[in-house]
């Protein structure tokens, strides 16, 4: 019996992603619920990120206020195309007008 081997060498790389939302200044635009996100490139996809731990403000999604969250060693997407951002509507303030 011949056992036929392969070897496959894939070049993966790893890269960072800054996600950065801006709050609208509508009144009650901000939430205090879970905000997620999924990053879409040529590749694939992140997979649901938690947008947990504001780097620019302690409380994040506070009416008029601008939120980055950074996600190193992630896979490469390639040229990224779309990102799918919602809440989970928990909280005493559950609606959210931002841009992204």
């Amino acid at each position: 019996m011949d056992v036929l081997q392969y070897r496959f060498d894939i070049a993966v790389s790893a890269t960072t992603y800054k996600v950065t939302v801006k709050t609208s200044d509508v009144r009650g635009a901000g939430t205090d619920a879970n905000v997620y996100a999924v990053i879409f490139g040529e590749h694939g996809d992140s997979g649901e990120l938690h947008l947990k731990k504001s780097e620019s403000n302690k409380s994040p999604f506070q009416n008029n206020q601008t939120d980055t969250f950074t996600f190193p060693h992630m896979l490469g997407l390639g040229q990224l195309t779309k990102v799918r951002v919602w809440h989970d509507n928990r909280g005493i303030h559950r609606f959210a007008f931002a841009s992204i």
